[in-house]
């Protein structure tokens, strides 16, 4: 569905009546979402943990004495878990009590088995270990039957001992790691229903979110996924055959209709080549009539032509249904910028015509201009990019959307391919005077007073003043979240000096949030000092 249609409620509402029949539901969502899918559940009258972001949070139901009133995870009926719960690094250099489930489970498991107890623990090395302890006798006594056909049996058969604490052994594609990831599933226990938030995200066989559904995940027989998403599927056959088997269509029934998703791509490459071609217009009629036939048992699609406010809207304004919502250029005005960022505005333009001889790629990336969306914003990205949760954005990106390097040997690869020394000296220099912002100011405070974010934060709470609605669509995690922390610190103290209740019990110790509060501060109570147990309290 188009964004703002109420797919998450929608989804609210399933798991509701999910748990109202006896069942158990797990909801994976993207990192940042998590306060508002427990928000929206809340709401629907459905209680659900914190959501479930690593292995030390896993064990941390554990964390209080076996006998106490406790509730392991296979015990909530909703649980919701990260899409990045699954990306554990784990090697020879990682904490023995992050792999130790697999062979206190398996102990476990055989002293129920055998009625007596076989070996000994090894003594804790790590004040985890007693968790890890009393995860694993808990999920043994919930899920342990003498059937050995048992699924929680089968992992445990042909396990040896001598490797299980060795973390060496746990590497992402070993048959350890992939038991392991299992016994985690158990320790969640079995879902009825899996939804996915943002289910197009992550679709390749390795990545975290894939890990999570295909190893980690445990499915009751007659378990149902629900696939939610607003972004559009690029036509391409293979993503609708790996989304049909993210949500858990056979593939069967995928093999009869793969020809029919072909023939659509087929249809829509001629009709882009030429559409006043009457034969190629019926053709592509008749593929996607085809196609949305074929996809119809497994794929819902609302847009807002469909929504009752939408319609109305262009009931009464005569408007088309896209004019209910306004799309406006944010200038940033350079008169109102620091000279730092003044300096790294003419340097990224000086870096553009010292490397504009070459017309290949890579040099591309480096033609800097400052209202384009790229430029200095792209300086940003690469200089704030979180390895891991922006690791998409490299690949299958284009040229134009690739953010500038910044590594110097990665500039001398670029420079040099059509560049003499002279060149690549000056472009060097030039890069490092684009950098001087960042290297002025102090960590996330950089990030916080880019221009960009700097005019998007006034743009955004004018609208909102009006009671209207923003959304924001950005490329990389870190500049997105700086403008949320932002927007969020600079409202908080409004709040307060207004003496309106504010939804936080104390301030977060942060690095990023606290740098978003000084921000804040400093533009909102300019002179003030910040007091930042007082405003604690």
């Amino acid at each position: 569905d188009e964004v703002g249609m109420g797919k998450t409620r929608i989804a609210a509402a399933l798991v509701r009546s999910v748990v109202a029949a006896g069942g158990r539901v797990a909801i994976l969502v993207p990192p940042g979402l998590g306060y508002q899918w427990g928000s929206e559940l809340n709401d629907f009258g459905v209680k659900a943990a914190p959501v479930l972001r690593s292995l030390w949070s896993f064990f941390g139901a554990w964390k209080e004495d076996i006998e106490a009133n406790t509730k392991p995870w296979f015990n909530e009926d909703v649980v919701l878990l990260s899409h990045s719960m699954a990306n554990w690094r784990l090697g020879a250099e990682t904490h023995t009590w992050r792999v130790a489930l697999l062979a206190d489970l398996n102990t476990q498991w055989r002293r129920l088995q055998t009625g007596k107890e076989l070996e000994r623990f090894d003594q804790p090395s790590s004040a985890f270990d007693p968790w890890v302890r009393r995860a694993s006798i808990s999920i043994a006594k919930a899920f342990y039957t003498k059937d050995e056909s048992n699924p929680l049996s089968t992992l445990m058969e042909d396990l040896p001992h001598n490797v299980f604490r060795d973390p060496s052994h746990y590497t992402s594609e070993s048959s350890l790691r992939k038991k392991l990831e299992r016994a985690v599933g158990w320790g969640l226990g079995p879902f009825d229903l899996v939804v996915i938030d943002e289910a197009h995200k992550s679709r390749h066989e390795k990545s975290g979110l894939s890990r999570l559904l295909d190893r980690v995940i445990v499915r009751s027989d007659q378990a149902r996924t629900l696939g939610m998403t607003a972004t559009p599927f690029e036509l391409d056959s293979s993503q609708w055959t790996e989304m049909l088997t993210r949500i858990g269509v056979d593939g069967e029934a995928q093999n009869k209709i793969i020809n029919v998703i072909k023939d659509y791509q087929t249809a829509v490459k001629n009709a882009q080549k030429k559409l006043s071609d009457p034969v190629t217009r019926d053709a592509f009629k008749r593929a996607a009539l085809a196609f949305q036939t074929a996809l119809s048992p497994y794929v819902m699609r609302r847009d807002k032509r469909q929504d009752a406010d939408v319609q109305r809207f262009v009931q009464c304004t005569g408007l088309s249904h896209q004019e209910y919502r306004r799309e406006c250029e944010i200038i940033v005005d350079t008169d109102d910028i620091s000279s730092d960022w003044k300096q790294a505005v003419c340097a990224a333009e000086a870096l553009s015509f010292v490397v504009r001889q070459s017309d290949k790629g890579n040099n591309k990336r480096l033609r800097l201009t400052f209202g384009n969306g790229h430029g200095i914003a792209s300086l940003l990205d690469q200089s704030t990019m979180d390895e891991a949760q922006d690791e998409a954005q490299h690949d299958g990106g284009t040229d134009t959307d690739a953010p500038l390097p910044l590594n110097d040997k990665q500039d001398d690869a670029v420079v040099t391919t059509d560049s003499n020394d002279k060149r690549l000296e000056r472009a060097e220099w030039w890069n490092a005077v684009a950098r001087l912002p960042f290297e002025s100011e102090k960590g996330h405070h950089a990030l916080l007073k880019h221009p960009s974010i700097q005019r998007t934060v006034a743009a955004i709470e004018e609208i909102c003043t009006r009671g209207e609605k923003v959304l924001v669509f950005g490329k990389f995690t870190q500049p997105m979240r700086a403008l949320v922390q932002l927007l969020n610190a600079r409202q908080m103290l409004r709040s307060l000096a207004e003496g309106k209740a504010w939804p936080q019990e104390r301030l977060h110790q942060s690095t990023e949030e606290i740098a978003a509060l000084e921000v804040a501060w400093s533009e909102l109570r300019k002179g003030e000092e910040l007091n930042k147990e007082a405003l604690s309290r």
